[in-house]
């Protein structure tokens, strides 16, 4: 992993116990799960920009963290 790669896993998983916690209820291990693969893809793999996400070259992902 990239440094980049590790302090966006770091942000994902402070975020959703933030949230999860203002929710009141969660799945918290599928999201702490998640966190290093969602990084990884975003920080250093997919090509995207957020600036323009209607951009024609951009990569999809579809994601699906059944039970």
């Amino acid at each position: 992993m990239s440094q980049k790669s590790v302090q966006l896993a770091y942000q994902i998983r402070r975020h959703a116990l933030e949230m999860t916690n203002r929710g009141g209820t969660s799945h918290i291990g599928s999201i702490m799960s998640m966190a290093d693969l969602v990084a990884v893809l975003y920080a250093d793999v997919l090509h995207y920009d957020p600036q323009n996400p209607k951009m024609p070259e951009r990569d999809r992902v579809l994601l699906s963290k059944g039970h």
